[in-house]
């Protein structure tokens, strides 16, 4: 399976926010896709990191590649809910380039993290 992760430095988690943030829901992101044989798939060459922080960026980069890939993957649903509300269409646009959406709410309280 091929998959995107997404990061949102603004989500506070545990008291943690920004840098820290973004630093916990990588490590629940990695430790996913490793779980789950996911290949962390990457649209821009020019990319500095292999997970996207804007939602305008990715969808940019998945219309410019026409890519459709397997799963895109984020930390909770209140990573993306901002996006969800403020540009509708453009969220259904991100979706219809993936197979699952994958919000890691109740597998991060199912599992020991």
């Amino acid at each position: 399976m091929r998959g995107i992760m997404f990061t949102n430095g603004s989500l506070e988690i545990e008291g943690l926010t920004g840098k820290e943030s973004i630093k916990k829901q990588l490590e629940v992101i990695q430790q996913y896709f490793k779980e789950k044989h996911i290949e962390v798939t990457t649209l821009n060459t020019n990319q500095i990191y292999k997970h996207y922080t804007i939602l305008h960026a990715l969808l940019f980069d998945l219309e410019k590649n026409k890519a459709h890939l397997d799963c895109f993957v984020t930390y909770s649903n209140c990573a993306t809910e901002r996006f969800k509300s403020l540009y509708p269409e453009k969220w259904e646009q991100l979706v219809n380039h993936f197979t699952h959406i994958i919000e890691l709410d109740s597998w991060i309280r199912g599992s020991k993290m």
